[in-house]
């Protein structure tokens, strides 16, 4: 916790001593990481939704729908109460914690998932090449491969050798 937030960066509770601050607290800790980081992003640090979407690497849609849903069981549990609560928690937060803090944490696990993305497309690709040099040798070893190679060059037209 920094100062009088009862949310640090990294989304855990903290208390304040005031009870209904505390509960709404504890309310926006308990929700699911996505919805938190969703509504952190738009609602408490005020971002755009096409901001908070790029950098949750969601779609704009995927986005609000995690926001939609985090407001909808904040305002659940804290019934008339919601619009004072977020705006007194947000207010203690932006009072709190340097200014998009939350923006670099997220940029960073957008990255984190690119390069797994990334390393993931890269196994896929060079598994698909190990199956296809497979293939080319079971055809060597069996003594189809000649027969096959002359099949795809008469199919494609690069066919060197003439036909009687």
């Amino acid at each position: 916790m920094i100062g009088g937030s009862s949310l640090g960066q990294d989304g855990v509770y903290a208390p304040t001593g005031d009870a209904r601050k505390d509960a709404f607290s504890k309310a926006v800790a308990s929700l699911p990481a996505q919805q938190r980081e969703a509504w952190l992003l738009s609602v408490v640090e005020g971002f755009a939704p096409r901001t908070v979407g790029a950098a949750m690497d969601l779609s704009t849609t995927a986005a609000n729908n995690h926001l939609g849903a985090a407001e909808k069981q904040l305002a659940s549990l804290a019934g008339d109460q919601f619009l004072d609560l977020e705006a007194a928690f947000t207010k203690s937060h932006r009072a709190t914690v340097a200014p998009s803090g939350l923006l670099e944490g997220a940029v960073a696990r957008r990255s984190r998932r690119r390069n797994f993305r990334r390393i993931k497309q890269l196994f896929v690709l060079l598994l698909a090449i190990a199956f296809c040099f497979g293939c080319l040798y079971v055809l060597k070893l069996s003594g189809q491969l000649v027969p096959f190679v002359e099949f795809v060059s008469r199919q494609f037209g690069s066919s060197s050798t003439t036909q009687p």
